[in-house]
């Protein structure tokens, strides 16, 4: 992003501060914005808003002023995107795929596309640009392919209409509707909790609930995180907040850089699933189920605490393998003090109390806002002073962009996915191959899950892939919850996959690490987590779907799983044997498999490990044990 400067820096963060403005204004008080003009206002605001602040360029771009061309573009872009927004009552009483399609409007929408790609290339990377970029191609020429992949030929003007004039599908369809209504105030509302001060308040928490444990760097890094993304839903954010504290903190305790900056990045990526924010994914995945957003929430947890679990065993075994002392705190956290500032959460709770209330989430996120201005005022240092205030908008714009965006970006691909019917090809190519295994199919909507994650956000690579593999898993009978929340956890792992491991690079920054060893180590870390997803496909009683005691009976043995993989990746010893190690990897597969009777084998082989390995691997205790056993056979 440039480093804008003086009259420069003041007039975009004006136009930054103008644009929340206007979403708060229109979207959460008045409601008043006709659908059409609000999806156009929102991309007119946005997308012109890019080429200020990001260079076409790293190398041969300005980087302290956005160029002459820069400028062009973003004038060019404000008037094609306003132009939908301008004309809604004539584009709104055309008939789709019928009406004619004027030569201006193909030229306009020509322009719109090519700018939206150029936008996204900028802020988001080249990744989605050329999966954007081969979707227009295949929609323009995909008709002369064979079989499947080919389709009837569409003209241009209906292809323009799709893309630009349609206000169900294409950059102006449902996600940038989404993305104007709800997302954009949860991102601002997520900026103005994180003026309030919370994330301090989080910090002394985690310190106080794990700070002197054995690697207590660690966990409380684990705890830390988990709830800083709680209240942000952006692993980006989440590591920024969390990583530049906890990291060197490890570092201090013990940990290795590379191993510190793995802890952070694998629990960053977690902000995208732990309730009671989570990320925009969810949003959309409620769109798409016509499930209410609490409902989600409220079966996303026990996974997202099972997930966490993972990396609290990892930090363990690391911590019992090196032997790593108590970490001693310059500062004591005493109780009284974390509960005297708990009123901090009061605008989670009073968002949460909104949204189970059955209040819409846009007002939700409204309450949650007007708490955080309440609650920032308690402290002067927080006090949302004129300049504050304008700073807190502009910066929850500037993250609003990082969605906007991808999802008028994914409109167009989705578009094309089912205006030539490839989306179905997709998943029948996914299920022909599985040969109808679950578990194949599984493991192939993974491996297209992370591909399609490579150099590209969560939100529209869980897009992407659900559209075309999410069919393919709930036509095996996963159900529909499950399978969308598999395609969201294996999209999130993207964010920490080597070699790109987006999240996991920023770590290495922050650990000053070896940015590929950062990202092994977070994966490794992070994979056992990924046993979860698995288990709540064949076990949906994970996701509080069903009676209670099926929940608690595969909650316990999805834990053990968790628990076993992880300790079979990091040992929990010097010189620990192979054996033992592998003994827990299978009990672990065990622990999830879709038979009661493996799950209960798992479970007794799992028991047998634990304990095995518990005696054996401290001395004191192993001769403890022998001298009693001496003992009772003497007599």
């Amino acid at each position: 992003m440039r480093q804008l400067k003086g009259p420069l820096l003041l007039f975009v963060t004006l136009l930054l501060a103008g644009a929340a403005l206007f979403h708060l204004w229109y979207v959460g008080i008045t409601d008043s914005m006709p659908t059409r003009v609000l999806r156009g206002m929102h991309l007119a605001m946005f997308v012109p808003l890019v080429f200020l602040l990001y260079p076409a360029s790293r190398k041969r771009s300005p980087r302290h002023r956005p160029s002459l061309l820069d400028w062009v573009i973003a004038v060019v872009g404000a008037f094609v995107y306003g132009y939908v927004a301008w004309n809604y009552h004539a584009l709104d009483d055309r008939i789709p795929m019928v009406s004619p399609v004027t030569q201006t409007q193909v030229l306009l929408g020509i322009v719109a596309t090519v700018i939206l790609i150029e936008a996204v290339r900028r802020v988001i990377g080249s990744g989605m640009a050329v999966v954007a970029v081969v979707a227009i191609a295949y929609l323009l020429w995909g008709a002369n392919l064979p079989g499947m992949f080919g389709f009837r030929a569409l003209p241009l003007q209906r292809i323009v209409e799709n893309l630009y004039l349609s206000k169900s599908e294409g950059m102006f369809g449902d996600l940038t509707g989404l993305s104007a209504q709800v997302l954009i105030l949860f991102i601002v509302f997520g900026v103005f909790l994180a003026r309030t001060g919370i994330a301090e308040w989080f910090g002394d928490v985690s310190v106080l609930l794990a700070g002197n444990w054995k690697g207590g760097s660690g966990k409380m890094a684990i705890i830390y995180s988990a709830l800083c993304g709680s209240m942000s839903g952006s692993p980006t954010a989440d590591l920024y907040t969390t990583g530049t504290y906890t990291i060197p903190l490890m570092k201090r305790n013990g940990y290795t850089d590379s191993f510190a900056a793995g802890v952070a990045a694998a629990s960053a990526v977690g902000a995208q699933i732990m309730p009671p924010v989570m990320g925009a994914s969810v949003f959309i995945m409620a769109a798409t189920l016509s499930r209410s957003y609490q409902s989600i929430a409220i079966a996303a947890l026990p996974a997202a605490l099972l997930f966490f679990l993972a990396k609290w065993t990892a930090v363990h075994c690391e911590a019992t393998r090196r032997e790593l002392p108590v970490l001693r705190l310059d500062a004591d956290v005493d109780l009284r003090s974390v509960l005297l500032r708990s009123y901090y959460l009061l605008p989670l709770v009073a968002l949460i109390v909104a949204l189970f209330a059955g209040y819409s989430p846009t007002f939700a996120a409204m309450v949650g806002i007007g708490g955080s201005v309440v609650v920032s005022c308690v402290r002067r240092q927080t006090w949302l002073t004129p300049r504050r205030l304008l700073e807190t908008l502009a910066e929850g714009s500037r993250a609003a962009m990082f969605v906007a965006v991808p999802c008028a970006a994914a409109g167009i691909i989705i578009s094309a996915l089912t205006a030539t019917g490839l989306g179905l090809a997709f998943s029948s190519i996914i299920t022909g191959a599985a040969h109808g295994f679950v578990f194949l199919t599984l493991i192939l909507v993974a491996a297209v899950s992370i591909l399609m994650g490579v150099g590209v956000p969560t939100t529209p690579a869980y897009i992407l892939v659900s559209v075309i593999a999410t069919p393919a898993l709930t036509h095996l009978g996963v159900d529909a919850l499950a399978a969308n929340l598999f395609v969201l956890y294996f999209a999130v792992l993207s964010n920490i996959h080597p070699p790109v491991g987006i999240t996991a690079y920023a770590a290495s920054g922050i650990a000053g690490s070896q940015p590929l060893r950062t990202a092994i180590d977070a994966f490794l870390i992070a994979i056992p987590g990924f046993m979860v997803p698995v288990a709540f496909c064949y076990h949906p009683s994970l996701l509080l779907i069903g009676p209670v005691w099926p929940f608690v009976l595969h909650f316990v043995f999805t834990a053990l799983s968790v628990i076993g993989v992880s300790r079979a990746i990091w040992g929990s010893r010097r010189g620990g044997r192979w054996a033992p190690r592998l003994a827990c990897m299978l009990a672990g597969f065990a622990l999830i498999a879709p038979s009661m009777l493996v799950n209960l084998a798992g479970f007794a082989w799992m028991a047998a490990s634990l304990i095995t390995s518990f005696l054996f691997s401290s001395e004191p205790v192993a001769q403890g044990v022998a001298l009693k056993c001496r003992k009772l056979l003497g007599k």
